[in-house]
């Protein structure tokens, strides 16, 4: 599927809220099934936060929220804590309207989750995004990332403390388990270049099982402002298994800092080498794992800015296992 570059939607860059979810599909399908919904949302004209929106529902429909209207809430929410969490870390907002506002979208949510009536008339619309439906709100032009009552009309403004101890520990609990890519330098950035796949294979330097990598290079990111780090984002989709334990096909996705790179030589200018070992956890154990337990990968790359813009994906690539890791590759 063709993508656009664009602003990654921001719910791509936080932890979902899926609840009593079925059985997940693969992760790159429900990328792309998400990616084409924002593409669509983009071309009906909707506004950015409505295309925001579009994927993050796609995706939580994807991954196996059936109810409609609790997978469009459960995005709006999610949404609106990744938003609240950049204004939060930027010093834009107050540690006690941050955290009242996190609140009034977790405790909207709850009400969703017991309510159908609710989930049934928030598809049906929500004007001013304050996630009160249309038929219920009496105030339909509340100010964004506004704190309101069921009625949908703002909380009448209270003196609040100065921050203290327990209010930041409050906040940190408040964003465990969100995964914000956010850095002041890269405002201005430009979308990031698209990464050119080199190569990939398995290497075992020495008898030694913890010296065995799974190495990947890429070209570099070229084009952000000194300060700005890049991401490059991988799928990887392995087949043709060497062992039965292991599925018939599988679909691992990782995402490496540039900071990440191995390369030191003379082409680290212009590429990006990045490896998993044995010892690694989540995501990069499972990349690990995989390469040596099937004969063919398909991957691919995207690049991704600390500002949320994203480059195209690059076009899928296959490769079978039968050669090492290359060193003196481009």
């Amino acid at each position: 599927m063709a993508t656009v570059a664009t602003r990654l939607p921001q719910a791509a860059l936080i932890a979902f809220i899926v609840l009593a979810v079925g059985p997940a599909r693969a992760q790159a399908t429900c990328d792309d099934t998400a990616q084409q919904a924002a593409v669509d949302a983009k071309a009906k004209g909707l506004t950015p936060l409505q295309i925001d929106r579009a994927y993050g529902t796609a995706l939580l429909t994807c991954k196996g929220v059936k109810d409609a209207g609790f997978a469009a809430i459960a995005a709006a929410v999610n949404l609106d804590r990744a938003r609240l969490a950049r204004l939060f870390l930027a010093r834009k907002l107050p540690t006690g309207d941050y955290l009242a506002l996190v609140r009034d979208r977790s405790a909207k949510l709850r009400l969703a989750r017991r309510d159908s009536t609710y989930r049934t008339a928030f598809l049906a619309g929500d004007a001013d995004g304050d996630l009160v439906p249309d038929d219920r709100d009496k105030c339909k032009a509340t100010r964004d990332l506004t704190e309101t009552g069921r009625d949908g009309c703002p909380v009448r403004p209270t003196s609040r403390p100065a921050p203290n101890e327990e209010a930041m520990a409050q906040a940190r609990r408040a964003l465990r388990g969100v995964a914000l890519v956010s850095n002041p330098k890269c405002a201005e950035a430009p979308v990031p270049d698209r990464a050119i796949l080199l190569h990939q294979g398995f290497l075992r330097p020495d008898g030694n099982l913890a010296h065995h990598f799974y190495g990947m290079a890429v070209s570099r990111v070229r084009n952000l402002p000194a300060g700005c780090e890049g991401f490059y984002q991988f799928n990887f989709r392995f087949s043709e298994r060497t062992d039965a334990l292991f599925p018939v096909t599988k679909i691992v996705q990782v995402t490496f800092a540039d900071s990440d790179n191995t390369d030191t030589g003379p082409k680290a200018a212009v590429r990006r080498i990045f490896k998993v070992f044995q010892a690694d956890t989540g995501h990069r154990q499972e990349l690990f794992r995989s390469s040596v337990k099937y004969g063919r990968v398909d991957w691919r790359v995207r690049t991704i800015g600390a500002n949320g813009l994203v480059s195209t994906w690059s076009d899928w690539r296959y490769d079978a296992f039968n050669g090492i890791f290359k060193f003196d590759g481009p």
